[in-house]
């Protein structure tokens, strides 16, 4: 079962969508303790209980890159300009059957998904 942790800014039709794909998802916005949380402290979370971020805040990217070489830590970054859910939940869907499939490390890739296509950096 893959498991995320997806940030404030995550649509709840999001999570709802990754749980009914049987994710297990940690959503900041419903976790009381966590709710305004630094970014440094939702990737020590996430490493901590081995979950991949979902976030937008393309800020996250930088910061989960620097960690990433020292710890196992992945991060999907919705870069979307508008906002679809149609096309969001089609991003993530693509993106989950990679890490599934094990054609990417779940641990130590940045996949950035938008309206046109996924790029991964390792």
């Amino acid at each position: 079962m893959l498991r995320f942790l997806a940030d404030e800014n995550i649509h709840s039709e999001i999570i709802a969508y990754l749980r009914d794909k049987n994710c297990d998802v940690l959503a900041i916005a419903q976790e009381k303790s966590l709710t305004g949380s630094s970014d440094c402290r939702l990737v020590q979370v996430a490493e901590k209980e081995e979950r991949i971020i979902i976030t937008a805040d393309k800020h996250f990217g930088q910061l989960v890159q620097l960690h990433a070489r020292k710890q196992k830590l992945g991060l999907i970054l919705l870069r979307y300009a508008f906002f679809d859910i149609g096309k969001i939940k089609a991003g993530l869907s693509k993106a989950i059957d990679e890490i599934k499939s094990k054609k990417l490390n779940k641990e130590s890739s940045v996949i950035v998904l938008d309206e046109r296509k996924m790029r991964v950096r390792h």
